[in-house]
C-alpha cells in the first residue's frame, strides 16, 4: 500500500516538468520568486543573528 504522501511526492516533479515544458516563462518567474523569497529570509536571519 503506497501512502498518499509518497504519490504526491512522485507526481509533483512530473507535474513541474510538464508545466515548465508548456509555460517556460511562468517557470522562470516561479524559480526567480522562490529564490528571491529564500534569499530575503536568509538575509533577515543573518541580520537578526548579527544584532543578537
Amino acid at each position: 500500500m503506497v501512502s498518499r504522501q509518497e504519490v504526491e511526492l512522485q507526481t509533483l516533479p512530473t507535474a513541474l516538468i510538464r508545466w515548465s515544458e508548456t509555460s517556460p516563462e511562468l517557470m522562470d518567474t516561479f524559480i526567480y520568486g522562490t529564490a528571491t523569497f529564500t534569499g530575503s529570509w536568509v538575509l533577515i536571519i543573518v541580520i537578526m543573528l548579527s544584532e543578537g
